[in-house]
């Protein structure tokens, strides 16, 4: 597993998945945008990002690997991130969901 702020990197997110970390340690706050960017992903696609990279020798060329994955899975989280607004939380659970007794 990975925790604290690698863990939560958006862009990040593709490699980690990629390279078989199947546990996120992130802020209660960041669950929902990093279970939403999660399954927005192609396990082939970052599995075959993880070998690219681990066969690259400069970390900007990872970082622009791993953005551009990003970008095709989830652009509109990133642009809300980047924006600062908020991300509104989503999947069979929502807190926020009348139906879920609010």
């Amino acid at each position: 597993g990975v925790c604290g702020e690698m863990a939560g990197d958006l862009l990040v997110l593709p490699l980690l998945i990629g390279l078989g970390v199947d546990e996120l340690s992130v802020a209660a706050p960041q669950v929902p945008l990093i279970k939403r960017a999660i399954r927005s992903l192609s396990f082939m696609e970052c599995s075959a990002l993880a070998t690219r990279a681990l066969a690259m020798a400069e970390s900007t060329e990872i970082q622009a690997l791993c953005e551009e994955v990003a970008q095709k899975a989830y652009p509109g989280l990133l642009a809300q991130v980047s924006s600062g607004s908020p991300v509104p939380p989503s999947g069979p659970y929502c807190p926020l969901d009348p139906a879920n007794g609010l």
